[in-house]
């Protein structure tokens, strides 16, 4: 009996050796199986049968599947990017391959997004790059620093934050590289894609091209490579779409200067002031509120009626603010 045992024990061993080092299993669990181990014993034991071994092995065999199972449980997958705008427009392909919306404003690396309805999104990275989305837009975001756009128009803007590596936009025709900018990338359906830059400088490259584009330059690439280059204005209505989703602003307490510059920014229209006067006001007068639900262009008359400014008459591309006289 005693051989048997020691043969029965070294069984067990081996059984434990090949589960390996693992973590405490939780309190429910490992109470479970303790009690089974134990009836088992007792019940062979007392009987003086022999198949007891089995059935020992088999419970710690039981065990060790239950914490490989804990063990291996998938983690939830960290969130490259976060939702400021149109959440309720956007929908994730699921891994069973079904379209559903988002239960948070977290979207993981390797989601693939579609934006629904007529509202236009915005969803900015961890580094700092906002990528606002047109509605119609299918995406994926293939790293906290590139996007694989498979339809649709996007805005980006670097809000010129320092980002560790160029953020990239790569479609079916050719890949897109900022360089500290805002610029927009479409993809026309299978027929070609189009670049054009608002601020800053941006790279395309595709298998017969490689280019810089600057602020004012577009470009448009066909499946068939004829190439069309054009000159877009900061202001052109062709970027007016991405003010309708942006990131939060807020203007509480802020400088009504810092707040013009911002809208100057969005619109692509450059600030002047016609006196000095009202240069000065800008800068010493703190505004208070919010400005949610509004567009840039849609909070300036609002944010002005609360100070001594007002827009006057000026160029298309110029935003010219005067004091009240």
């Amino acid at each position: 009996m005693a051989d048997q045992d020691n043969l029965s024990e070294q069984r067990i061993a081996d059984l434990l050796k090949k589960v390996g080092p693992l973590k405490e299993p939780p309190a429910d669990m490992a109470a479970r199986v303790k009690a089974s181990v134990r009836e088992t014993w007792v019940e062979e034991t007392t009987s003086k049968q022999t198949p007891w071994v089995g059935r020992v092995a088999a419970a710690v065999a039981a065990l060790s599947i239950g914490l490989v199972f804990t063990l291996q449980r998938p983690e939830e997958i960290p969130s490259v990017a976060t939702v400021d705008a149109g959440q309720h427009a956007i929908e994730v392909l699921s891994d069973n391959q079904q379209w559903t919306r988002i239960s948070n404003a977290g979207l993981p690396e390797g989601a693939i997004i579609r934006v629904n309805g007529n509202t236009a999104v915005s969803f900015t990275f961890i580094d700092g790059m906002n990528v606002r989305a047109k509605p119609g837009t299918r995406l994926r975001l293939a790293s906290s620093h590139e996007i694989t756009l498979n339809k649709g128009s996007i805005y980006l803007d670097s809000y010129d934050t320092e980002q560790p590596d160029p953020f990239t936009v790569t479609t079916v025709f050719g890949t897109a590289r900022d360089i500290g900018t805002q610029f927009m990338v479409s993809l026309n359906d299978a027929d070609a894609w189009s670049v054009q830059v608002r601020d800053g400088e941006v790279t395309i490259a595709d298998d017969d091209h490689r280019m810089s584009l600057r602020s004012g330059d577009a470009i448009t690439i066909s499946a068939g490579n004829d190439v069309s280059e054009r000159s877009v204005s900061t202001h052109d209505t062709s970027w007016h779409w991405s003010e309708t989703a942006r990131p939060n602003y807020n203007i509480e307490d802020r400088y009504l200067n810092d707040y013009l510059l911002w809208v100057s920014r969005e619109t692509g229209r450059e600030l002047t002031f016609r006196s000095e006067s009202a240069r000065e006001s800008a800068t010493s007068t703190r505004i208070h509120g919010t400005i949610d639900g509004l567009s840039a262009s849609e909070s300036l008359k609002q944010v002005l009626e609360t100070t001594d400014l007002r827009l006057v008459a000026g160029p298309e591309k110029v935003m010219m603010v005067d004091i009240i006289h």
